[in-house]
């Protein structure tokens, strides 16, 4: 603990940084669960729920391969101040709508503002390994992990006391934290790719024609990754965990919501729940630090954390006229949080410090790009067969163990890369 206060001690950019996402954060999960709950409320089963969430991410993902061509050009903390400042000038419509009872232009207000925050993702991610030293690298995602564990938690249980008193209020909390962190991001230094432009290309290259040369762009990126074992594992990692978290996802909703006597106690259980989770998402990159620090391999306990938040999905797994207690899903909630957080650092980390800085924007925007389509799509896929009349706990099932053996594929994929690498001519 004491070296992350250090941490934050020395670099008055992180900090920045790390109080900005905070604060734009805590509005984001406060207006997520009465988006969540009102869906629920609406009696029409889980399928609406999944296709909210969906419509929730994939402007993110849709938008962040471009944002990431951006990233790697362009000053990356104007691109985070800009889209932040947009963000909030959108919630405030959103809020506005609301109001006016004009309930039709919501979801258009919601899918432009979820486009925007595709373009801050990348280049905050690409802007972390700028204002830390290499070997800083873990200690500040960890930091930022386990705060957003509290944040999660913090917003979940403010999201549904807020859902009872209407979305307005809520809509318009969200829009004050965005624009209190752009006060913050401002006081960042410029951050651009320490790769300059060949004077040559300027003209091909300049901002205004990057969406021409997208496609190519992004393919260099996925080129550079493919034969490097250690980067092309860690932007598979998150996805991996995706497949059988977003089934899970749903399944907690659907079995909390069975159990819970009314929509108001369903959304309290639905906050404490995600509260436990995100506790777990604190407790497990902080642990995992520890004992990368003192000495420990950190691809073991990468395939422990895995496997164990794949173990903590399983009590949402059983009947809901005989479902598991509380206490159990809060118990595996927890585990399940242990095991994303870690993941969710040690894949970060390793983009971020085994990946040149020129390629930065682009890689993370790939990570993000896949975790969220990933995410996405089997939300959706698990709420329209368990609509059609699939039992829950088989389809909950067969999305861990496929999330289990892409992990395995990818672990044999990067095995065969390492053995190429050691019998090549010259290695």
């Amino acid at each position: 603990m004491r070296a992350l206060i250090d941490l934050l001690r020395r670099r008055p950019a992180f900090r920045a940084l790390w109080l900005g996402n905070l604060t734009s954060e805590l509005g984001d999960w406060m207006g997520w669960v009465a988006v969540s709950v009102y869906a629920l409320g609406e009696g029409e089963g889980i399928v609406p729920l999944a296709l909210a969430y969906a419509a929730h991410n994939l402007p993110v993902a849709l938008v962040s391969p471009i944002a990431g061509v951006f990233a790697d050009r362009l000053d990356r903390r104007a691109l985070m101040i800009g889209a932040a400042a947009a963000e909030g000038v959108l919630t405030l419509i959103m809020m506005a709508v609301v109001l006016a009872d004009a309930l039709a232009w919501l979801p258009l207000v919601l899918l432009l503002r979820s486009g925007l925050a595709g373009v801050f993702v990348p280049a905050e991610r690409a802007v972390l390994p700028r204002v830390v030293e290499r070997e800083e690298l873990l200690l500040a995602n960890t930091i930022q992990s386990t705060t957003w564990s509290v944040i999660f938690s913090v917003g979940m249980a403010l999201g549904g006391l807020l859902a009872a008193l209407g979305p307005a209020l809520a809509l318009g909390l969200d829009a004050l934290t965005f624009f209190v962190s752009v006060l913050l991001f401002w006081r960042l230094p410029s951050v651009r790719p320490e790769a300059p432009l060949d004077p040559a290309q300027r003209g091909a290259r300049a901002p205004w024609a990057a969406i021409c040369a997208v496609a190519a762009e992004l393919r260099e990126a996925w080129r550079w990754q493919l034969p490097r074992p250690e980067v092309s594992r860690a932007l598979f990692a998150k996805t991996a965990l995706a497949l059988a978290g977003a089934t899970s996802w749903v399944l907690l909703y659907r079995v909390l919501w069975a159990a819970a006597p009314s929509i108001e106690a369903a959304a309290v259980i639905v906050g404490v729940m995600h509260g436990v989770r995100g506790v777990g998402t604190g407790v497990g990159p902080t642990l995992g630090t520890w004992l990368v620090r003192r000495g420990f391999d950190r691809m073991p306990l990468w395939h422990l954390a895995i496997f164990g938040a794949l173990l903590g999905m399983t009590p949402l797994f059983l009947p809901l006229e005989h479902p598991a207690p509380l206490w159990v899903i809060g118990a595996g909630n927890l585990l399940w949080g242990i095991g994303g957080g870690t993941t969710w650092v040690f894949s970060s980390v390793t983009i971020q410090s085994e990946s040149p800085d020129r390629l930065l924007g682009r890689l993370n925007a790939v990570d993000f790009f896949l975790f969220l389509v990933v995410q996405s799509g089997s939300a959706v896929v698990a709420a329209l067969l368990i609509e059609g009349g699939m039992y829950h706990g088989a389809v909950g099932a067969g999305a861990a163990a496929l999330g289990g053996l892409v992990w395995v594929g990818i672990n044999l994929r990067a095995r065969r890369l390492r053995r190429r690498e050691a019998t090549a001519p010259g290695a």
